[in-house]
């Protein structure tokens, strides 16, 4: 508080002496904001946690931190700082309110006298991400490509697939790989590969997103792998072997008129094989030919006997036939054998 002295003259002449009291308020030297600024750049999302930190380069009586509790509401106290010195740094935290812009403000206190600071934020709706789990595609007996979309709401987001079953069931998978999805305001679309899944199988799974403002899980879908067929590069892929597999063509038996049992030894190699039977014929237009067997799939990994019925063979003939076997790594071809067919008996 400052006292002015002031000297006035009466009508009489005589000098008399006033006293005036008056305050003198110093330039504002205190500034408050939110730790990401004052402004448009000032950005938080519904229930982030806040900081409002000030900075006094002059000594207060208090100091006040005033803001409504909706956009566009009257503004109340909700923190003071009592007795605030020079260089004292004090700082206030809280949730972020529900979305929209505030008009906040700091009211600085010099005895009976204030000034108020402005301060300006925005919250925006949950930075949570938001999910939609969309249809898989390009499914094969041990894969498929699932596919969702993420909203990251402004913040890096990881997204990626779960299995909704429990991990004991016949039909569950792990965690996919983790996709990044940038920071955005706009859905963006993610699609990840699960394989080593079983064929002929029904998956349930969901998309899922996760941020530093939380984690969002999408709906329930799910997805059937194909059926594997003999012949088709899924089914000798979906196990490996080491090395083509060993054919070895063993002589036929139970050689009849028109059938004989054929006969092989195969070694698979460690992975699933085809097997079948060919005729030696060089052409379908040879007495001799029959046509090939259907390929047959196995799953064993270790060696095995393999041998099929031939029917539908011309009396008295001599057939020429060797065993094929196919896995990841080639086909291998046996030997040729040969085995002739009885006479029918005159009647």
């Amino acid at each position: 508080m400052y006292w002015l002295q002031l000297a006035v003259t009466g009508s009489s002449g005589r000098l008399g002496i006033v006293y005036c009291e008056f305050a003198v308020l110093p330039k504002v030297r205190f500034v408050m904001k939110t730790e990401r600024g004052s402004g448009p750049e000032a950005v938080y999302f519904a229930g982030e946690r806040m900081k409002f930190a000030g900075y006094a380069a002059h000594d207060a009586d208090k100091v006040e931190l005033m803001m409504p509790e909706t956009p566009g509401g009257s503004v109340k106290t909700v923190y003071t700082w009592p007795d605030v010195k020079v260089s004292t740094q004090p700082a206030y935290y809280r949730d972020a309110p529900a979305a929209g812009t505030y008009q906040a403000q700091t009211r600085v206190w010099f005895r009976d006298a204030y000034y108020d600071v402005p301060c300006e934020f925005t919250v925006k709706p949950s930075g949570a991400p938001k999910v939609q789990t969309l249809a898989a595609a390009d499914i094969t007996p041990s894969s498929a490509v699932l596919e969702s979309k993420i909203k990251s709401n402004g913040r890096e987001t990881e997204a990626y697939f779960m299995c909704v079953d429990y991990p004991s069931s016949p039909n569950y998978f792990g965690a996919s790989t983790i996709s990044k999805v940038p920071a955005s305001d706009e859905f963006q679309k993610v699609r990840i590969t699960v394989s080593g899944l079983k064929p002929a199988t029904t998956y349930n799974y969901m998309a899922v997103a996760r941020n530093a403002a939380g984690k969002t899980e999408g709906s329930h879908l799910s997805f059937t792998t194909t059926s594997i067929k003999a012949g088709t590069a899924d089914f000798l892929s979906l196990a490996p072997a080491t090395d083509p597999p060993v054919a070895v063509t063993n002589a036929a038996a139970d050689v009849a008129t028109r059938s004989a049992q054929l006969k092989s030894y195969v070694d698979p190699k460690g992975g699933n094989v085809e097997v079948c039977f060919s005729c030696c014929a060089e052409t379908s237009s040879d007495t001799d030919y029959f046509p090939s067997t259907a390929w047959s799939p196995h799953t064993s990994k270790a060696p095995f006997q393999f041998g099929v019925l031939l029917t539908g063979l011309k009396p008295g003939t001599r057939y020429k036939f060797a065993v094929r076997a196919r896995n990841s790594k080639g086909q291998t071809v046996g030997q040729c054998l040969t085995f002739q067919t009885g006479h029918e008996k005159n009647q």
